[in-house]
């Protein structure tokens, strides 16, 4: 069974953040999962959902 890839969105962090093994810095957009954005947010490192 092939899989799916999930879609993708472009985030802007509030905060600094370690993502996919890169620092990154407030102000740096990243490609997250929606999952991954309520995990972002919940943390307060992107406005948004939470």
């Amino acid at each position: 069974m092939p899989s799916v890839k999930e879609k993708k969105v472009k985030v802007a962090l509030i905060a600094p953040h370690n993502h996919a093994g890169k620092q990154c810095k407030k102000g740096d957009q990243i490609e997250v999962t929606a999952l991954q954005v309520k995990w972002l947010a919940k943390r307060n490192l992107i406005e948004g959902e939470g």
